[in-house]
């Protein structure tokens, strides 16, 4: 559940900033839908 409303904060600016202001998204982004962050400490 917690990982859950952690995404629900994020991903959304995520998809406004690439969808909207047309912005590139970074390595951590895309680490962030992927759920990479999940195997790493500092995040």
């Amino acid at each position: 559940m917690d990982d859950m409303n952690f995404r629900l904060k994020k991903i959304p600016r995520i998809y406004k900033e690439c969808y909207e202001d047309r912005l590139i998204l970074t390595q951590k982004s895309i680490d962030l839908i992927e759920r990479k962050y999940l195997n790493k400490k500092a995040y």
